[in-house]
């Protein structure tokens, strides 16, 4: 299951060209991504339900937002590059 940050603080899972709106799962409006990762196990019948029945739309690159807006840490940034090809 892929799922997405996006703008006004929703989230969505990605179904191939499309998306589907799950943030009533977490509450509605200031769903985030991180809320979602600390509660996943409890959470994921009801994304999986939602996300089947909810209405799709287009996926739309302008509404998607970073995963975690403010991350605490940032793991393996240098490995990143390398295997980028950059030959470090």
């Amino acid at each position: 299951m892929r799922i997405a940050s996006l703008k006004e603080s929703r989230l969505a899972v990605i179904k191939g060209d499309a998306m589907v709106d799950v943030s009533a799962v977490l509450g509605g409006s200031g769903a985030a991504m991180i809320d979602l990762i600390l509660r996943y196990e409890s959470l994921k019948v009801g994304i999986s339900e939602a996300a089947s029945k909810g209405a799709a739309a287009p996926l739309d690159a302008k509404q998607l937002a970073a995963p975690v807006p403010r991350p605490s840490k940032i793991w393996a940034a240098a490995s990143n590059y390398r295997r980028g090809g950059t030959g470090l």
